[in-house]
């Protein structure tokens, strides 16, 4: 049964100029706190992209379920309805000019 509000994804991917940025990934959130540590230029940065509705995938499907409005591709959300119940903290290090 899919759940009542989070995010769907199911086998979405990205290629860009024909390299695999993103293999396919299935998963379901539902509201949790994730991490994700893997290699550098696994696709971190490009899931989080594509699981805000910043991008779209190229391949596959990402879908926001929320109480009481129908399932909808991330591609059908508006930008104001995206905004409002989309949240992403990217940290990265920085190093200060001359530091």
């Amino acid at each position: 049964m899919p759940p009542n509000h989070g995010i769907i994804l199911t086998a979405a991917s990205v290629t860009i100029a024909g390299k695999v940025i993103l293999p396919p990934v299935s998963l379901t959130l539902t509201g949790q706190r994730i991490g994700i540590v893997v290699r550098n230029g696994s696709g971190k940065t490009t899931l989080l992209r594509v699981t805000a509705g910043l991008i779209g995938p190229s391949a596959g499907e990402v879908r926001r379920v929320r109480s009481g409005t129908p399932s909808a591709n991330t591609a059908e959300w508006g930008a104001r309805l995206l905004r409002t119940n989309s949240g992403v903290v990217v940290r990265s290090r920085c190093t200060p000019p001359g530091g």
